[in-house]
């Protein structure tokens, strides 16, 4: 059950990246609702209802069959190619690492927040997939720099220390900027998303709506670096979108 509903997650983040792309308009995030998702027509999906991605699968073969070319989700009519493209997106999100797609599921979890104007809830969680990056690349970092210059791979003591508290979020994002895998702009996005995510933690300082749309942005290009999907969102919770 938890891995169909991280797909599904998942599959809502592409599918609003896609009808962005394609349609090129504003739209608001697909929030992952089985009734809708996956219970497209039960008479098509041939009792396939909570299939999980055979049912993504069929929602192609709906779209393409049917007269108009749009298939019903979350009650808004999407045409087949943006379809096409959130499932592509989703087939290579599946073929990269395994958490890639809970870690979709996550983000599209924050946009959906920031739209619902639940700033808190929406930078708490972008926070946590933005971290969640970040220490995958200081692990990356750190075991191969001891595989470079010890020829192995660091012991247990070692590291229980490098991922202990004496390496902050703040102290890890100054060495990955020094070693070049984070940009300048990274450094100073991550410093502002994570004094974000700690105010309201230590001091419940409500977050803004353009803090929280830049939560999820840094975590959905955190997203792209680690396994090359490059996704757009739009940008404002309300009004008209532009490309």
């Amino acid at each position: 059950m938890e891995k169909r509903l991280q797909v599904m997650g998942a599959f809502c983040l592409f599918l609003h990246h896609a009808h962005l792309t394609i349609e090129q308009r504003y739209a608001e995030p697909f929030k992952p609702r089985p009734d809708d998702l996956f219970h497209v027509d039960p008479k098509m999906l041939g009792g396939g209802a909570g299939a999980g991605l055979p049912a993504l699968e069929r929602l192609i073969s709906i779209s393409m069959s049917s007269s108009s070319g749009t298939v019903m989700i979350d009650r808004n009519p999407i045409p087949h190619a943006v379809i096409e493209c959130a499932v592509d997106l989703l087939d290579v999100t599946l073929l990269a690492e395994p958490e890639a797609v809970g870690l979709a599921a996550l983000i599209n979890q924050a946009l959906t927040a920031a739209f619902e104007r639940s700033f808190s809830i929406a930078v708490v969680t972008g926070w946590s997939a933005s971290e969640f990056f970040l220490n995958k690349k200081w692990r990356g970092h750190y075991i191969g720099s001891l595989a470079e210059r010890a020829d192995r791979p660091p012991t247990s003591k070692e590291k229980a220390f490098l991922e202990g508290p004496d390496f902050k979020a703040s102290v890890i994002t100054q060495i990955l900027r020094t070693a070049n895998l984070l940009t300048e702009e990274q450094v100073v996005s991550l410093d502002r998303v994570r004094k974000q995510r700690n105010a309201w933690a230590h001091s419940i300082e409500s977050p803004t709506r353009a803090g929280a749309m830049e939560v999820v942005q840094l975590a959905i290009e955190l997203f792209g670096d680690a396994y090359g999907v490059m996704l757009q969102v739009n940008p404002e919770p309300s009004g008209n979108y532009a490309v």
